[in-house]
């Protein structure tokens, strides 16, 4: 059934809601990804006149970017989370999605630790927990997240 058939005038119009918040955090992501590889190329000064911002806007924005995180060499995606939104906003179909999610290089979750001197979990970056995340955030459905585990793990 094609994407979207048999879907209610308003659950379209929420996926179409989805779909538009999605591309504008992958936007604000590529926009620090950007910014860090134009800084890194030239002035702060210069890049605020392009932009039309001041200096401190620039600098401030770079404080920011510098926390994103960087794909891989010959990948778009800088995490499984982000590949789930990239296949959300429509930059990536469902084969391909998949594809890139069986082919990730998963953190067992085995690498979990809690923080010094407390109780809570610290969950790294890269477990199968982001796809479980984006399944709970509704970027992936639970067939797709499905498919991912069965070419992971098998029928185990």
């Amino acid at each position: 059934m094609p994407k979207g058939a048999g879907m209610g005038v308003a659950e379209q119009e929420l996926r179409a809601l989805r779909r538009a918040r999605v591309r504008k955090e992958l936007a604000e992501l590529e926009y620090h990804r950007q910014l860090v590889v134009a800084v890194s190329r030239t002035s702060q000064r210069q890049v605020a006149a392009e932009l039309g911002l001041s200096q401190s806007s620039v600098s401030s924005a770079l404080r920011a970017a510098r926390r994103v995180a960087v794909p891989r060499e010959g990948q778009r995606s800088a995490s499984p989370y982000e590949v789930c939104q990239r296949y959300t906003a429509g930059e990536l179909d469902r084969e391909e999605a998949v594809a890139q999610l069986v082919a990730w290089p998963w953190v067992p979750t085995g690498d979990m630790r809690t923080s010094p001197g407390d109780d809570l979990m610290v969950v790294p970056e890269g477990t199968i927990d982001e796809l479980y995340q984006a399944a709970s955030d509704g970027l992936i459905d639970v067939g797709m997240c499905e498919a991912v585990l069965d070419a992971l793990y098998g029928d185990a």
